[in-house]
C-alpha cells in the first residue's frame, strides 16, 4: 500500500491545478468519507459574457476535464476544449413518380407553407424541381425523369425529426396515388388563437383552462396560470417548467408574416399560424407532450 501511495503521489506531484492528499490508514482504523453532492460548473465564453437572472435556466455544452466542470456554447468547445465541431449533411433518396401535385399537397400537410421551384436546366443529372420545406431546414431536390426525390439537411435533432416527416410525407404520396382533381384545397385562414388553443390542449390535456380574449390567451393547469400573446407568441408565465411546457406546444404553430407590396412597407396583415395536425406529427408529439406533462405534474 505504500507503494501504491508513492504512485499515486508521483502522477500528480507535477500538475499545478491539483493538491492531493493519500491517506493510508490501517487495516483495524475506521474510515468516514463525507462527499459533496452538488456540482459547480464555470461558465465561459459568450455564455458568461451576460449574467443571468435569478431563476433563469442555462442551456449549453457542459463539459468534464478530471473533476472541474465547464459550461459553454457549442461554438466556443474548440476555444476551451480539445474537441472541435463538424457539421454533418445527410442524403436519403427515395423512389417517386407520381404527380408534382401530389407530392406538394402531401408535404404541406406536415410542413404548412411549401413552394415548388422549377430548375429550367436541360442536364438529366441535374433536379428538375426544388422543394424548400421546414424553412429550408430540408431541402428535397426532384429528378422526375429518373422517378428520384433526394432529401438533404444539415443534421441534428430538430432537422432529423423534419427530414424523418418529410420521407413519411413523400412515402405517403407513392403509397397512396391521388388524382389532382380529388386533391383537397388548403385553409390558409386559420384562426391564430384557435391553432394554439388546439396546441395547448394537446400539451396540457383537457383538464386545462384556456380563456381567450382578444389577440391574448389566458391558461391555468394544475394551479398555475400562464398568458400567451397571439400577436408575438410571447409567453408570461412565472414557472420555468410550464413556460417550456407551453412553448412546445406554441412552436408547433407557424407565424407568417405578409408583405404590402403596393406600399413597400412590412405590414402585419395578417398572421397565420398553421398547426402540424397530420396523424404522425400528433402521434410523434403528443408522447413528447405527455412526457413533458407528467415531469410538471411530478415537480408539483
Amino acid at each position: 500500500m505504500n507503494r501504491l501511495k508513492a504512485a499515486i503521489m508521483r502522477q500528480y506531484e507535477d500538475d499545478a491545478d491539483f493538491h492531493i492528499e493519500v491517506h493510508n490508514p490501517r487495516n483495524t482504523e475506521s474510515v468516514e468519507l463525507h462527499f459533496r453532492g452538488e456540482k459547480t460548473a464555470k461558465v465561459v465564453g459568450k455564455m458568461a459574457m451576460s449574467a443571468p437572472k435569478d431563476g433563469e435556466m442555462l442551456g449549453g455544452v457542459l463539459v468534464r476535464r478530471n473533476f472541474n466542470y465547464h459550461l459553454m456554447r457549442a461554438h466556443n468547445l474548440s476555444a476551451y476544449t480539445g474537441l472541435s465541431n463538424s457539421v454533418l449533411i445527410q442524403k436519403e433518396s427515395i423512389y417517386y413518380n407520381g404527380s408534382t401535385s401530389l407530392l406538394l399537397h402531401n408535404l404541406q400537410q406536415v410542413s404548412g407553407h411549401v413552394i415548388l421551384k422549377h430548375i429550367g436546366s436541360k442536364d438529366p443529372s441535374n433536379p428538375t424541381h426544388h422543394i424548400p420545406v421546414f424553412s429550408e431546414s430540408v431541402r428535397e431536390n426532384v429528378y422526375f425523369a429518373q422517378h428520384i426525390t433526394i432529401i438533404e439537411w444539415t443534421s441534428n435533432p430538430v432537422n432529423d425529426m423534419f427530414a424523418d416527416r418529410t420521407l413519411v410525407a413523400v412515402l405517403h404520396a407513392q403509397a397512396n396515388p391521388i388524382p389532382d382533381k380529388h386533391l383537397g384545397k388548403r385553409d390558409e385562414k386559420s384562426e391564430p388563437a384557435d391553432c394554439i388553443r388546439k396546441a395547448l390542449i394537446e400539451v396540457c390535456g383537457d383538464d386545462a383552462v384556456i380563456d381567450v380574449v382578444g389577440h391574448s390567451i389566458h391558461l391555468e393547469v394544475d394551479g398555475k396560470s400562464a398568458n400567451i400573446d397571439t400577436d408575438t407568441t410571447q409567453i408570461t408565465c412565472s414557472d420555468q417548467l410550464l413556460h417550456h411546457l407551453i412553448l412546445s406546444g406554441v412552436s408547433s404553430c407557424r407565424l407568417y408574416v405578409r408583405m404590402d407590396g403596393r406600399s413597400g412597407d412590412v405590414k402585419h396583415r395578417r398572421r397565420d399560424f398553421e398547426l402540424w395536425m397530420g396523424n404522425m406529427t400528433l402521434k410523434s408529439e403528443y408522447r413528447i407532450f405527455e412526457c413533458l406533462r407528467s415531469l410538471f405534474i411530478l415537480q408539483k
